[in-house]
């Protein structure tokens, strides 16, 4: 595997899609949207993110997205028709603006990997919601170490061990 897909794994990347939407283009030069911290406290209520974890890529869906941009992304009338709906829940790319945004992310995403990474929709009460939450990796846990006092647990260790 490549170094970017393993820092991947180590290290996903979550992208605020509804941020790149109302703004209504993707970053200049092939970039996408600077990442945000990988913790539960920045997601917002009626937000679409994308996260990359090198190997799949999870969009997730809160409940309360508007009915708008359920229409444009999904085809479907509204969030509570789309949280109904079983899995694998299709994701293709529909004639309007904000679909179009999202699959340029999608490509820009795939070209940074050069992989073909399956999208994966994630909506409370389903598997991919759990996996979502688990790469939240920036959350307190209370089976363990936050991912900070994780990276400061390895850099003591290898302090000591050069040392």
């Amino acid at each position: 595997a490549s170094c970017g897909r393993i820092m991947g794994l180590l290290h996903p990347r979550l992208f605020p899609v509804h941020h790149m939407l109302q703004a209504g283009a993707m970053p200049p030069n092939g970039a996408v949207p600077e990442p945000l911290v990988l913790s539960s406290e920045v997601l917002e209520v009626g937000g679409v993110y994308l996260l990359d974890n090198g190997s799949d890529l999870l969009l997730y869906v809160d409940q309360e997205l508007n009915e708008a941009l359920t229409q444009e992304l999904f085809g479907l009338p509204n969030a509570d028709v789309l949280h109904r709906t079983p899995q694998p829940l299709p994701v293709t790319q529909r004639d309007n603006p904000a679909s179009r945004l999202l699959f340029e992310l999608l490509n820009t995403v795939r070209l940074q990997r050069c992989a073909f990474m399956r999208l994966r929709v994630a909506k409370k009460g389903d598997p991919y919601y759990g996996l979502f939450v688990n790469l939240l990796v920036e959350d307190k846990s209370t089976a363990g170490m936050s991912y900070v006092e994780y990276l400061c647990h390895v850099h003591r260790q290898i302090q000591e061990k050069m040392g």
